[in-house]
């Protein structure tokens, strides 16, 4: 579903998620604040490796950009993710440096895409 069929269909739920995107839960799903908890243990080990490349969802990818740039995980839902990008961190004693690599040199959304993201746009993380 999109956010605009969310908002048709569900619009106390869309209003909810509107009002507070870190800790609402859609029905049967995870929260921000659920997916932080379960990144915990991911980001203890990545922080172990060298080099590391991930590629997942954008929520999980929101969070992983927030903790590594030193926001809040209350900011993670509202960490900007640009499409068909890799965003490539180094991290270093002295902080974060973040260089974002477009996969393509020119995006367009097909017709009915989202602004919030659809299925073939892609994202990852190098760090």
């Amino acid at each position: 579903m999109t956010y605009e069929e969310i908002q048709d269909q569900y619009p106390q739920d869309f209003a909810d998620r509107d009002q507070d995107k870190y800790h609402y839960r859609y029905p049967s799903g995870e929260s921000y604040q659920d997916l932080v908890a379960r990144l915990e243990p991911v980001i203890l080990e990545l922080e172990r490796q060298e080099n590391v490349m991930v590629i997942c969802h954008q929520a999980v990818l929101r969070c992983l950009l927030a903790y590594f740039q030193d926001k809040s995980a209350e900011e993670s839902p509202y960490v900007d993710i640009p499409s068909a990008t890799v965003v490539r961190l180094r991290i270093s004693g002295g902080g974060c440096v973040q260089e974002q690599i477009p996969l393509l040199r020119q995006f367009t959304l097909h017709e009915g895409a989202s602004s919030y993201g659809d299925k073939t746009n892609a994202r990852g993380l190098w760090l």
